[in-house]
């Protein structure tokens, strides 16, 4: 069978686009279709690389590996930067720089293991380096996540932290961006979609150092996970909470102008459970044009709140202001009730599972606490949010003496035919419904 000639002058992207969506096993069988389709498809057939600072060197040293440099399309690399001192902005520009030879790359995953001072701003370092590669603005997805290699914090090092606070914060702005002076990186014009690593207690004063990410005319994704992990009561502190220790906060931060995506249509957060939802409204300010909105719960650390019904909704008022919001996921909560006798007072406790039963009964929806559901949702759509779905989500012991957990979600929709008691729900809270 011989190839049609017009096939030849396609736009390379075309075929792009397609291979994408093949299994490797496919695109195998394409290649060898043709000596055409064989270095169409060459560059997935060798698509991507986790690199090292040694295999970095092999590549550069040309030989077998440096012959496929051309086709690499995804890199993940892992840099450990130990403490921030004096020279390691050097040591990542070093590794960072040498990307260059990848020409081709369109997505990029790279994870800094760093000392517990490395906080957002070591990104902005990390993207300073990464702009100078000729691959920069053919980017469609970056990854740019931290790992902290110390995470036991005790009173005496928070006081230190606090100290050394304005001295940090100035030395990894130094070189990238002055006092008062706006962040100068262009962002990648062919960005889609971002994951980067912030701490959820910290949002407001660390989302803003991404403000010049903003301007990426395409990116309508966006993932945060969480960076530094500090103790229950720092977390408090963040909320504004009255501690008993009394350690001062620093009275400085870099002058950063506000961030505000208006491109981004879908945010996952990562977060530690309660309190979340005062950083709601700051992120409807970030996020005037966001249609999903998924709070992710980190199975290592969720300690899952009891909260009576009504301040569960008090929680959750920064939704409202999120006014083109269709798709919502938040944490399960433990819903006091206050009729019940103290040991069955958490009426949700272990109730998450159950929902994803088959032959639930309309009177074991009522037992798991329907009427606190059906009036959350009813309140959500009196105040003319656009919800087509809302989903709960936690960890549900499971197992031995709860052992282990298990990711269990209970989806309420109003195209959710299967279950007729989630149906019914919706069919009360929504007038208009004709399902």
């Amino acid at each position: 069978m011989s190839l049609p000639t017009h096939l030849s002058t396609l736009p390379p992207e075309l075929f792009e686009s397609i291979l994408l969506h093949l299994d490797i096993t496919t695109i195998k069988a394409f290649s060898q279709c043709s000596q055409f389709f064989h270095n169409v498809s060459l560059p997935f057939l060798f698509y991507s690389s986790v690199l090292s600072r040694e295999k970095v060197q092999l590549f550069k040293r040309g030989g077998l590996l440096g012959q496929r440099v051309q086709h690499l399309r995804h890199l993940k690399l892992r840099l450990e930067l130990q403490s921030i001192q004096p020279g390691f902005t050097d040591s990542l520009a070093e590794v960072l720089t040498e990307l260059h030879i990848f020409p081709a790359v369109n997505k990029l995953s790279i994870t800094l293991v760093a000392h517990r001072d490395a906080e957002s701003t070591l990104f902005l370092t990390a993207f300073k380096w990464i702009s100078k590669c000729s691959f920069y603005h053919n980017v469609r997805s970056l990854s740019l996540e931290a790992e902290i290699c110390d995470t036991q914090i005790s009173a005496q090092d928070r006081k230190d932290w606090y100290s050394r606070s304005q001295q940090r914060d100035q030395l990894f702005l130094g070189g990238v961006v002055q006092p008062g002076e706006v962040i100068d990186i262009t962002p990648p014009t062919s960005l889609q979609e971002l994951a980067v690593s912030i701490s959820p207690q910290r949002i407001g004063k660390q989302l803003p150092y991404y403000q010049f990410l903003s301007q990426a005319s395409r990116l309508n994704r966006m993932v945060i996970t969480e960076s530094v992990t500090f103790p229950k009561d720092f977390e408090d502190e963040e909320e504004g909470r009255k501690l008993s220790s009394c350690v001062p906060k620093p009275t400085t931060e870099p002058t950063v102008p506000n961030a505000v995506f208006h491109g981004v249509r879908f945010l996952s957060v990562k977060i530690t459970g309660y309190p979340f939802g005062g950083k709601l409204k700051y992120l409807a300010e970030c996020f005037p044009n966001l249609e999903e909105l998924d709070l992710v719960l980190d199975q290592t650390r969720y300690r899952t709140a009891v909260i009576d019904p009504d301040a569960f909704l008090q929680t959750y008022d920064g939704l409202l202001d999120m006014k083109k919001l269709k798709f919502v996921s938040i944490p399960w909560p433990k819903v006091k009730n206050p009729t019940c006798p103290s040991p069955l007072r958490n009426t949700f406790r272990k109730s998450l599972g159950k929902w994803m039963a088959s032959d639930q009964t309309d009177s074991d929806m009522i037992m798991l606490g329907i009427p606190e559901l059906e009036k959350w949702i009813l309140y959500w759509r009196k105040c003319q949010l656009p919800l087509e779905r809302v989903q709960f989500n936690g960890w549900k012991p499971v197992g031995q003496w709860h052992s282990m957990r298990k990711w269990a979600t209970c989806n309420i929709s109003k195209d959710d035919r299967m279950n007729r008691a989630r149906q019914l729900i919706w069919k009360e809270c929504d007038p208009a419904y004709e399902g």
